[in-house]
């Protein structure tokens, strides 16, 4: 029979952390398609982890996902604009960890949070790639 290792994630203190956006990607879910975010965390002692978030799919004004890209974009989205996640990857921001307990009861960390990183906030945020400009719809002859 094989061997399989116990799998253990270190806590982090509750507290902000430096990240990375690795991925967002979509995923199926019990409570339905969401996406589901990937971020490398960097604790005090410089040692990188992943930790993960969820948000929905929803891309508008007032949903977690909206207010994320915002954060990640360094200011307002404009209206006619789609979101590419590909080009999330990469970003850095800062996450907000929280301690919680998991449905089987183990104590968890969560992405609560996101903001500019502290880094960023020196540097001229990112313009251009995050969004597509929508193209309005043509109208198809009957």
């Amino acid at each position: 029979m094989p061997r399989i290792p116990q799998t253990t994630i270190e806590l982090l203190p509750a507290g902000w952390y430096p990240a990375k956006v690795l991925i967002v990607q979509e995923v199926e879910s019990d409570y339905g398609a969401q996406l589901e975010w990937r971020f490398e965390v960097t604790s005090p002692n410089g040692e990188k982890s992943e930790r993960r978030a969820w948000s929905g799919m929803k891309f508008a004004p007032g949903t977690k996902l909206f207010g994320w890209c915002e954060k990640l974009a360094g200011g307002s989205i404009p209206k006619t604009t789609d979101l590419d996640t590909d080009e999330l990857s990469g970003l850095e921001c800062d996450v907000k960890i929280e301690i919680k307990a998991s449905q089987q009861g183990q104590q968890v960390n969560r992405v609560a949070e996101l903001a500019v990183a502290d880094s960023m906030t020196k540097k001229t945020p990112p313009t251009g790639g995050l969004f597509k400009k929508t193209e309005p719809l043509q109208q198809v002859g009957m």
